[in-house]
């Protein structure tokens, strides 16, 4: 008898810990969106800037292309200086919309739902927005702005908007029929 209650003891222990970790499991997206942007802020001023001069020329390069409009190089040049901080800009505010999206399926997910949703999300954003800046100060040659700030918490309401009314037409059309029918065939 002894022995029956060590051992249901024994299971009580064992499954909390990997109760809570597959209830964690679905926050492992915003997580690594949130280590993305934590790399891109602490690469160095050059580093950064490198990196948009790149993609943004990939991007005059793909356009030049696409559209054929036969660009010289200076020409292409151009183009790059003109666009590359507006690049930048973009980068900011979809990284911030990727974390919104990727916060709120699991809170969704976990029933946490409606304007709570949309308050704990947007807000989780914008407080992750100013850390960002914050720990860009500790970078070499970078500076942590305001504006950039205001730019990351319109990605992350860009983000919880677009994914709130699709989680609920998703919970209306998809998972409530699945389960009625799950229900019926029982």
């Amino acid at each position: 008898m002894y022995n029956h209650f060590i051992m249901c003891d024994l299971q009580v222990s064992v499954k909390k810990p990997f109760h809570i970790l597959r209830k964690m499991v679905p926050f492992l997206p915003a997580l690594l969106v949130m280590l993305m942007i934590f790399f891109f802020s602490s690469q160095p001023a050059y580093d950064s800037s490198e990196l948009s001069w790149s993609l943004t020329e990939q991007v005059v390069s793909s356009v030049n292309d696409r559209f054929q409009l036969n660009w010289t190089y200076e020409e292409q040049e151009q183009q790059i200086i003109r666009i590359e901080h507006y690049i930048r800009k973009l980068a900011h505010f979809t990284e911030f919309a990727l974390l919104a999206v990727t916060l709120a399926v699991p809170l969704y997910h976990h029933y946490v739902q409606g304007v709570r949703m949309f308050l704990l999300v947007w807000g989780f954003s914008v407080i992750y927005a100013f850390s960002d800046e914050f720990h860009q100060l500790f970078v070499a040659g970078r500076t942590g702005r305001i504006d950039d700030v205001m730019i990351d918490s319109a990605g992350a309401l860009f983000g919880v908007l677009i994914v709130w009314p699709l989680l609920h037409l998703l919970r209306a059309k998809v998972f409530i029929p699945a389960h009625n029918a799950k229900g019926k065939n029982s």
